[in-house]
């Protein structure tokens, strides 16, 4: 960690919608999560955009320091529940979320440093 660092604050907006019926339950809400003084691992890369530490066989080593500052957050979730019969139901559901970090101040913005690492990827999932 880092003394330095001051708590993190966040201002959040969301909106949802929903519906129901005999045979459809569906949920949707759409977010947006503005987040100051957020705190993040930034991957340090070297000289060559590559890893900054090679281990004792020569291969590169992800490196990474604490930094912090400011994040956008946003994404929708989505769930259907179709009740095709009594006991019966098909049930699915959507996520997907995007962090951008506006705070980077390097000199080359790329995938690691535009976007806030370890954001869960697309996800969806259905059940019977």
């Amino acid at each position: 960690g880092n003394a330095q660092f001051k708590p993190e604050f966040s201002s959040q907006a969301d909106v949802g919608l929903s519906y129901t019926s005999k045979i459809i339950n569906a949920q949707a809400s759409l977010f947006i999560n503005q987040i100051d003084n957020y705190i993040y691992n930034q991957r340090l890369l070297g000289a060559s955009d590559g890893d900054s530490l090679s281990n004792s066989g020569g291969q590169p080593y992800p490196t990474y320091k604490f930094q912090q500052g400011k994040v956008l957050l946003y994404g929708i979730e989505a769930n259907i529940d179709f009740h095709i019969i009594n006991r019966l139901h098909f049930d699915n559901a959507i996520s997907l979320i995007y962090g951008d970090n506006n705070s980077f101040t390097g000199t080359k913005k790329n995938s690691d440093t535009k976007y806030v690492p370890f954001i869960p990827p697309f996800r969806y999932i259905t059940e019977l």
